[in-house]
């Protein structure tokens, strides 16, 4: 499986690693609230927005890809119940224990007592942990729509139709699972076409250059124009007005994120046609998963519960961040995976 897969292989590692550059400079795209003494910093705000373009999409892209490889490479079929149960024990149960420890950690809800929101918390996915339900429920979706036997491309449109209606309020993350499932869907069906996709991109590197320098412009006029969409979001009157304004919102964040995941996932193709992973890299790429659940309870402990943004200010905090979130999340990921409680959980 490594060996057939050594674009995953090589994604997922470079990955992770920009989603905790995301996660570093977060706060100066307003999604975290700044440390006391840090003020904004409007490059980071560019910063914080390349990383965020379709980063997450590509992790759900990545695990749809290798979903399509148990199903259509290995010929491995598993039933709904089979797979549920798999999926809640790699998924839900690190999702719940985390998120117990995430709350425990960062919040005053068990001292206040507040058993209803800590339960909702836990369900929902505390904090960064939102993703792991998320993708449980799409693992669960391909599999049905599967069984469906439709064309893909069918499927495909039908799912972006769909994602426009994902800001719904809709429970356990389901919601955020009507944006992403287009993604995940589609890892699995370019699976199925890698061999041609692969002399596409021998044949058209150029092409996938200018898709590359595309994306950059598309990143920075869409995220003005999502900006923008955001103000006339809180003015906006009625449902009709509302709606449209969401609906616009998403196409966007569709249309830019889905050029971002086809060019590097095709640029990657390429890499390991030319390069092969040494043993190091095999060992980060495995502890992925680990350094994703530790890396933001680094950063939030460093930001919010230490001295460290008053001695460093706001130019230099987020990259200390960057480079301590990543240093310490992989010492911890090793140290954790030691165990057999770690293996179980993250293994």
């Amino acid at each position: 499986m490594k060996e057939r897969l050594a674009e995953i292989s090589l994604l997922r590692p470079v990955t992770i690693v920009v989603l905790v550059l995301m996660h570093a400079f977060t706060m100066y795209a307003h999604n975290w609230s700044y440390p006391e003494g840090i003020h904004d910093v409007r490059p980071y705000f560019w910063i914080q927005k390349y990383s965020f373009a379709c980063m997450l999409e590509m992790f759900v892209f990545m695990s749809g890809y290798v979903f399509g490889f148990q199903v259509y490479g290995k010929l491995k079929s598993s039933s709904f119940i089979a797979l549920a149960l798999g999926k809640a024990r790699r998924l839900l149960l690190p999702s719940i224990v985390f998120g117990l420890a995430y709350i425990a950690l960062f919040t005053h809800l068990f001292q206040e007592r507040q058993w209803l929101n800590i339960a909702l918390g836990t369900l929902y996915g505390y904090g960064h942990l939102w993703f792991l339900p998320m993708l449980f429920w799409c693992f669960l979706a391909a599999w049905l729509l599967f069984k469906t036997r439709l064309n893909d491309g069918l499927v495909l449109s039908l799912l972006a139709v769909i994602a426009l209606f994902s800001w719904l309020p809709l429970p356990m993350q389901l919601g955020q699972t009507l944006y992403y499932l287009p993604f995940f869907y589609a890892g699995t069906v370019v699976f199925k076409h890698r061999g041609q996709l692969m002399s596409w991109a021998e044949r058209h590197l150029s092409a996938l250059l200018g898709a590359l320098v595309l994306f950059v412009v598309m990143v920075f006029l869409f995220t003005r124009n999502m900006e923008m969409l955001r103000l006339q979001l809180s003015s906006a009157a009625g449902i009709f007005d509302t709606f449209a304004l969401r609906a616009e919102y998403i196409l966007c964040r569709l249309l830019y994120s889905s050029l971002g995941v086809a060019v590097f996932y095709l640029l990657a193709l390429l890499c390991t046609k030319h390069i092969t992973l040494r043993p190091h890299w095999e060992l980060w790429n495995k502890l992925c998963f680990a350094v994703y659940i530790f890396q933001q309870f680094v950063l939030e402990w460093l930001y919010y519960h230490t001295s460290l943004p008053q001695h460093l200010g706001s130019y230099l905090l987020p990259w200390v961040g960057f480079a301590a979130a990543l240093v310490m999340s992989y010492v911890l990921a090793r140290l954790f995976l030691l165990t057999r409680t770690g293996r179980f959980l993250l293994g």
